[in-house]
C-alpha cells in the first residue's frame, strides 16, 4: 500500500487543499502532466511561461548551471511560439517541452530539489530526454534565433 503524500505547506494530501498554494500548483502540474500532448492547450503554455519566471528568480537560481542553461532554451522557444515570433514547430514539440518546464519548476519532483548533489538528477534526465526527443526542431530553433539576432 502506498503512503499519500502530504503537503509540506498545509500538511493535508497533496492537492487537496484549494485554499493552499503548493496545492493548488501541485493540482495544475498534476492535471497538464496527465494531458497527452494533443490536449495541451495555449493556455496551458501562456501558464507554463508564467511560472518558469517565477521559478527562474527563486528555485532556479539555485539549478545547476547546464541545467539552468538548457530549461532556459527551451522556455525562450515555447515564448517565442506564444508570441508568435516563432511557429515553425509542431504543437507536439511545444507540448513535450511544457511537459519539462512544469517537471523541472514543480517542486513535487521524485528527488526532492533541495538534496545535495542529487537533487537536480530527475530534472535533468526529464529534460535531457526531451531534448533528445525533440533535436531537430531545437537546432532549428537555434538557427532561427542566431539569425534573428544577426537581423536585429
Amino acid at each position: 500500500m502506498s503512503e499519500e503524500k502530504l503537503c509540506p505547506e498545509c500538511g493535508k494530501p497533496l492537492g487537496s487543499n484549494p485554499e493552499c498554494e503548493k496545492c493548488r500548483k501541485f493540482k495544475k502540474f498534476e492535471k497538464v502532466v496527465g494531458k497527452g500532448p494533443e490536449e495541451i492547450k495555449k493556455e496551458d503554455a501562456e501558464q507554463t511561461v508564467k511560472e518558469f519566471e517565477k521559478w527562474e528568480q527563486g528555485r532556479g537560481k539555485n539549478a545547476p548551471a547546464d541545467l539552468f542553461e538548457k530549461v532556459r532554451l527551451l522556455y525562450n522557444m515555447v515564448k517565442d511560439y506564444i508570441n508568435g515570433e516563432y511557429t515553425r514547430v509542431p504543437w507536439r514539440t511545444i507540448a513535450m517541452v511544457i511537459f519539462a518546464l512544469l517537471y523541472v519548476i514543480n517542486p513535487f519532483d521524485l528527488i526532492p530539489d533541495f538534496i545535495p548533489g542529487v537533487g537536480w538528477i530527475d530534472d535533468a534526465a526529464v529534460v535531457g530526454l526531451v531534448i533528445y526527443a525533440i533535436s531537430e526542431d531545437l537546432e532549428d530553433y537555434k538557427r532561427w534565433k542566431e539569425l534573428k539576432q544577426l537581423e536585429d
